[in-house]
């Protein structure tokens, strides 16, 4: 028998859209946000406590088979980051919720020869990778086949192969900082690698990222039925092998900010920024799932309101959201300048010193400043000089050096002087200065 504990019950099963609506403080970026965190109706809270991909005891396959509705699984911390690789399809009959670990997240993987999931009649996925499956016979889809709602949350669909879809199909399927990457279709007719869903469905899109799938990002399933609800909430669609958004965009709601790197999702600054996201590669960025980083200079940095407290990887997201699952985090630096300093007696330059530290390693300038009041004479004078210098920076101490050269004429002189030393407005950077008095001593050769 699978450890079992009992819940409290009353509690909602899953996540809702409207429990995202709005930030919520984060006391542990490694925990999933309260507003997010899903609880049971009714039932009990199943624990499974091996990897087996088959039936024995411990198992997911095992906990899913014992599901009956509204039920949580969760996985003992010991297999926190671990994959699953199934031996065949796995069948979830009942509506459940499927956790991973908030910090590693867990794997469920095939053999690159079945459907990895089958959902009948609903299923939240919570810091769970889905990989490696493949469409075989009737199942059409290679990840995740759903006849009910599907919720993916701090999720990613990924690796996975099929004919005209290949990571997602489904009637009404919403996705909360999520990615849907690197998928694969072998079709060349309209074929959506990314995403499939019926063309009355319903798609939902919250800060979440769907990209460099072999085929399109998103598109509908011709099975007849009314025109759908796609809601497109402060996400990326780009960077698909062919349009994002197959067949148009017939039932588009926009909401927030939205980008993609061609006209196939919509036009206008109000509905969807047409330029290229600028995205990494799919790779572990931290957190419990795979995430497609933002380069610094992406478009997507602080470009949207915040709708949601963290991103994929539950990292705090800034007032200011970033498009998409992933929140880009600006390096912060820590500047000092050194109170003594030495000027060479025969061009009059000064050489300042100091320190720098960063949050983690980076690269980017340092603008030096330098100003001296002098008196020659009975007259008052400044002199000045700025030198920029490039730094390759680490998470440990260490020093900084520049060289300052007054103006034609000028030279500093043994005395008080003021020195500043600042990074600027650079992209990815926090904008860090610091000045201080300090002495200039001429040296004596």
């Amino acid at each position: 028998m699978l450890p079992v504990a009992n819940r409290p019950a009353g509690l909602a099963l899953a996540l809702t859209v409207a429990a995202v609506g709005a930030c919520v403080d984060q006391p542990n970026p490694t925990e999933p946000p309260r507003g997010l965190r899903p609880h049971l109706a009714a039932g009990d809270l199943i624990v499974v406590t091996n990897t087996n991909g088959g039936n024995l005891s411990g198992s997911l396959r095992a906990a899913i088979n014992q599901t009956t509705g509204g039920e949580v699984i969760r996985f003992d911390p010991s297999l926190a980051g671990a994959k699953i690789t199934l031996d065949t399809t796995l069948d979830i009959p009942n509506p459940v919720t499927i956790e991973g670990p908030a910090d590693k997240g867990i794997v469920i993987g095939g053999t690159g020869k079945f459907l990895i999931l089958k959902v009948s009649q609903g299923a939240t996925l919570v810091n769970v990778t889905i990989t490696n499956g493949k469409a075989n016979g009737s199942d059409v889809v290679g990840g995740i086949l759903s006849t009910g709602p599907l919720i993916l949350d701090h999720s990613t669909v990924s690796g996975n192969q099929g004919d005209f879809a290949a990571g997602i199909r489904g009637d009404k399927i919403t996705l909360i900082n999520s990615t849907v990457a690197n998928n694969t279709v072998t079709t060349t007719t309209d074929p959506e690698a990314g995403i499939n869903y019926d063309l009355g469905g319903e798609l939902t899109l919250i800060n979440s990222t769907v990209a460099r799938n072999s085929g399109g990002g998103i598109g509908p399933f011709f099975g007849g039925g009314a025109i759908g609800k796609i809601t497109l909430r402060n996400s990326i669609i780009a960077n698909n092998g062919r349009d994002n958004c197959v067949r148009g965009t017939l039932g588009f709601v926009y909401e927030g900010n939205n980008i993609s790197d061609d006209d196939s999702c919509g036009t206008g600054v109000f509905v969807m920024h047409i330029v290229d996201p600028l995205l990494g590669t799919l790779a572990d960025n931290g957190g419990p799932t795979k995430t497609l980083a933002l380069d610094r200079n992406s478009p997507a940095i602080n470009a949207t309101d915040c709708d949601l407290a963290v991103d994929q990887r539950y990292v705090p997201r800034d007032a200011r959201c970033d498009i998409g699952a992933f929140e880009f985090v600006f390096t912060t630096v820590a500047l000092t300048i050194d109170p003594g300093a030495h000027v060479d007696r025969s061009t009059g330059s000064a050489v300042i010193t100091g320190t720098v530290e960063c949050s983690r390693a980076d690269q980017f300038d340092l603008t030096v400043d330098l100003e001296q009041d002098q008196k020659i004479k009975q007259f008052k004078s400044v002199t000045q000089a700025t030198k920029t210098i490039s730094i390759a920076c680490e998470t440990t101490t260490q020093p900084w050096v520049a060289l300052l050269v007054p103006p034609s004429g000028g030279v500093f002189v043994n005395g008080d002087a003021l020195a500043s030393v600042r990074t600027g407005d650079q992209n990815g950077i926090t904008p860090s200065a610091t000045s201080r008095a300090i002495k200039l001593s001429v040296s004596r050769k």
